[in-house]
């Protein structure tokens, strides 16, 4: 079993740009690992602002759904 750290640089509070950013980096070819680690609050953007972030996930979230079609 091959294990990949990802390292990046997310886009500030901007989800729907990390999550174009990551499907590039892991469609490119050069990841060849059976398990992905990100590092934390990757997809989320970041934010300082509380106001702007769900206090929790459900199904039908963004990243959610990025995450079960990597699958």
């Amino acid at each position: 079993m091959k294990l990949a750290l990802i390292q990046y640089s997310p886009y500030w509070e901007d989800k729907e740009g990390n999550i174009e950013k990551l499907n590039s980096l892991i469609n490119s070819g050069n990841i060849d690992a059976d398990i992905l680690v990100f590092p934390e609050m990757t997809l989320t953007g970041f934010t300082m602002d509380s106001k702007k972030m769900p206090r929790k996930l459900t199904e039908s979230d963004l990243i959610i759904l990025w995450i079960y079609r990597l699958n």
